[in-house]
C-alpha cells in the first residue's frame, strides 16, 4: 500500500531530506524506509505492513556511481539503514566483489541483531577483522552461519569471497529454509546448470527463488560458484527485508 505522510520542513537541519521509518516492535528501534519527495510537502513510501509510521531528517548518502544503475533502490535503502557504507572516495563500487566477513556484518545489520561478545567457535576467528567480530559472532549465536569443517577444525574464512551458493545458504537460514532431508519444490531443478549447486545450498537456493529474492541469469542458470558483487548482495538483503516485512 501506499502512504503518504506530511513533514514539517523548518525541523530539518542543514543536509536532511525528510524520510519515512517505522517502530520495528520486535528490534525496539525505528527503521529506516526512505520514499519519494513531494512538492506538497509530504513523502511517500511503499509499505506493506500496518505500524507506527513518522518523518524524520535523514542525511542521505549519495554515492555518485549509483546514478541509473539497476541496484539503485535497494543500496539506498540499505545506507539509511546504516547497513552498508560507501569507500573514501564517496563511491559504491557496485561491481565490486564482496568478502565472506563483508557480506555477514552486513546480513548481521540487516536484521538487526544484537551484537554479542560470545567467543568465536572458528580456528581462524584471529582473522576476523575487530569492526566485524561482534557481527559475526551474532549471527553464529542464531544458528544462520556454521563454518566450513576441515583439517583445521571448525573455519570462517572471513578474506575469501562470497560465493552465490555461500550468499544464499545464509539468506536461507535467516528466511528459516527447511532442512535438505525435507526440500521444498524443485526450483532448482529449473536451472540449466542445478547439478552443480553443493548439496548443503540445495534447500536454501530453493526457498529463496520460491520466495523471489534470488534469480539465475538469462541463460537459465545460477552460477552457484560465481563471487557476489555488491550490487548483488545489497539486491539480494533487499529483498529478504521485503520477504520478511521488515
Amino acid at each position: 500500500m501506499n502512504m503518504t505522510l506530511h513533514y514539517d520542513a523548518k525541523q530539518l537541519t542543514n543536509g536532511q531530506k525528510p524520510a519515512v521509518y517505522y517502530y520495528n516492535t520486535d528490534r525496539q528501534s525505528w527503521v529506516y524506509l526512505g520514499g519519494k519527495i513531494n512538492s506538497d510537502g509530504t513523502v511517500s513510501v511503499e509499505t506493506k505492513h500496518f505500524d507506527t509510521y513518522a518523518v524524520f531528517g535523514n542525511e542521505p548518502v549519495v554515492f555518485s556511481d549509483m546514478d541509473g544503475h539497476w541496484g539503485s533502490s535497494s543500496i539506498e535503502r540499505l545506507a539509511g539503514m546504516n547497513v552498508i557504507r560507501g569507500y573514501d572516495d564517496s563511491l559504491f563500487h557496485p561491481n565490486a566483489q564482496v568478502t565472506r566477513v563483508q557480506f555477514a556484518s552486513m546480513l548481521a545489520k540487516s536484521m538487526g541483531l544484537d551484537t554479542s561478545n560470545e567467543v568465536q567457535k572458528f580456528t581462524d576467528a584471529s582473522q576476523i577483522p575487530t569492526w566485524a567480530q561482534a557481527d559475526v559472532a551474532a549471527l553464529v549465536q542464531a544458528g544462520f552461519i556454521n563454518g566450513y569443517s576441515g583439517i583445521d577444525g571448525i573455519t570462517f574464512k572471513p578474506n575469501q569471497v562470497i560465493t552465490r551458493a555461500e550468499m544464499a545458504t545464509m539468506l536461507g537460514k535467516v528466511l528459516k529454509a527447511p532442512s535438505i532431508s525435507e526440500p521444498t519444490p524443485t526450483s532448482v531443478n529449473t536451472f540449466q546448470d542445478a547439478s552443480s549447486i553443493p548439496d548443503w545450498a540445495g534447500a536454501e537456493v530453493n526457498s529463496l527463488v520460491e520466495s523471489g529474492i534470488i534469480q539465475g541469469y538469462g541463460d537459465q542458470t545460477f552460477r552457484s560458484n560465481m563471487h557476489a558483487t555488491r550490487a548483488e548482495a545489497a539486491t539480494m538483503l533487499y529483498k529478504l527485508l521485503d520477504a520478511l516485512n521488515i
